[in-house]
């Protein structure tokens, strides 16, 4: 599919549930026939781990993308924090979707504390493990300002709840 010369013109690619692996993501992120004008992207539901989260986030082809749906890829626990580490390089990017990720306190830190995702309007955290540890992290960013949070069913206490809402994210 990479390699395909229909897809020059692609603005959108929604490629969720089609079981890519690293490789795949690799081929896509060095495809000879993508345009760098893609502005959406949707590798959600996949088999994607850091190596090619990287090359995504690194390729030019990407450059442009400014929503990202990464959710449900099944990441090593020991990746979550080097793949989001690695979105920095989406300069573009607005929207980013990380449902089921095993985003937890201590894996949130590369994106709540990175000025390179200040410009974040749509954060979706859904159905992760941020419980206290995450809000917390969360509640302290410089630089995270989302339009719209997603946050829901992280096992966020009221008092976790109160910190957030309180805080500048919101």
């Amino acid at each position: 599919m990479a390699g395909s010369p229909h897809l020059s013109n692609l603005r959108a690619l929604r490629l969720s549930g089609n079981r890519i692996t690293n490789a795949g993501a690799i081929a896509l992120a060095e495809s000879q026939t993508l345009s760098g004008d893609i502005r959406e992207l949707d590798i959600s539901g996949n088999m994607i781990h850091r190596d090619g989260m990287r090359a995504v986030a690194q390729s030019p082809i990407f450059a442009k993308v400014e929503s990202l749906d990464i959710g449900y890829n099944a990441l090593p626990d020991d990746q979550v924090a080097d793949m989001l580490s690695e979105l920095r390089h989406l300069r573009s990017l607005q929207e980013l979707h990380c449902k089921l990720t095993s985003i937890d306190g201590e894996r949130v830190a590369p994106l709540a504390n990175s000025p390179e995702f200040a410009s974040l309007k749509i954060l979706d955290l859904e159905v992760n493990l941020l419980r206290q540890g995450g809000a917390a992290v969360l509640a302290q960013s410089k630089y995270l300002r989302p339009h719209a949070l997603n946050i829901g069913v992280n096992l966020i206490g009221p008092d976790d709840m109160r910190t957030i809402l309180h805080a500048p994210i919101c």
